[in-house]
């Protein structure tokens, strides 16, 4: 597997750029025949060898055969499990609020304009 290390970058608002404290892995991913490429990052490794030992690892698992996990989630998603995890922090209105706004601006917005 294919991969590099380096500082984040970022650009102040003077147009410098500036590296930031920690360290990413840009890795391929692997892909079958007519497949186009596909480049994943990862962030946030204080030190060089940090970010070097988790490399190691991550291609040992795609030399197994282990699929790395997709950790995205749709916004209805999140809202519900956010949902769920507000119900003893808030009045039952309040609760009841949150539900319906969800349900009737977000989730059927998603509904009515699929995807491109």
């Amino acid at each position: 597997m294919r991969g590099h290390f380096g500082h984040k970058t970022y650009v102040d608002k003077h147009g410098k750029r500036r590296k930031v404290s920690t360290w990413c892995v840009c890795y391929e991913l692997p892909r079958q025949p007519g497949e186009s490429r596909k480049q994943k990052i990862e962030s946030g490794f204080a030190t060089r060898k940090d970010a070097v030992d988790w490399f190691t690892k991550k291609a040992e698992e795609l030399r197994q055969g282990i699929a790395p996990a997709d950790d995205r989630q749709t916004v209805e998603q999140y809202l519900t499990s956010w949902l769920e995890s507000i119900i003893d922090s808030v009045s039952p209105s309040a609760l009841h609020a949150y539900r319906n706004y969800v349900k009737r601006h977000i989730n059927a917005s998603a509904r009515e304009h699929p995807p491109c």
